[in-house]
């Protein structure tokens, strides 16, 4: 008898695939919970983030809250003192009315200057901006 291929009863090779069958199951398997476990991890860790940013954020608006306070307690008292101070000059009645339209020409100037950057904008985001004068 020479040296041919040797053959394996076909019983064998029946339960050599049914292994390869079941090991490639429990790998699929694996994989599977795997990537759960990888995904409740991922929120998890992306619940704590948004989170922590949130309360980050919160602290930011209460800090800029009180420099906005502090910002309008300072114009107030400047306001006060350009009342004492122009009033010997030009009265009391003088020194308010050049302290109040001061003041209403400076918010022309920020309204007129917001607007023209709104503008601005609305034209960026047009689809076919405006020609430029």
């Amino acid at each position: 008898m020479g040296a041919g291929p040797s053959r394996v009863p076909e019983d064998h090779q029946d339960q050599g695939d049914e292994q390869d069958i079941g090991t490639l199951v429990e790998d699929l398997t694996a994989i599977v919970e795997d990537g759960r476990t990888y995904l409740d991890a991922e929120l998890q860790f992306q619940k704590s983030r948004a989170g922590y940013i949130g309360g980050l954020l919160g602290k930011s608006a209460g800090l800029g809250a009180g420099a906005a306070l502090c910002v309008l307690l300072a114009l107030i008292a400047l306001t006060l003192g350009l009342l004492l101070g122009l009033a010997p000059l030009i009265t009391i009645w003088g020194a308010t009315a050049v302290v109040v339209i001061a003041w209403l020409v400076l918010a022309a100037v920020c309204g007129l200057s917001a607007r023209r950057k709104v503008r601005a904008v609305q034209q960026a985001m047009a689809k076919r901006p405006r020609e430029q004068a």
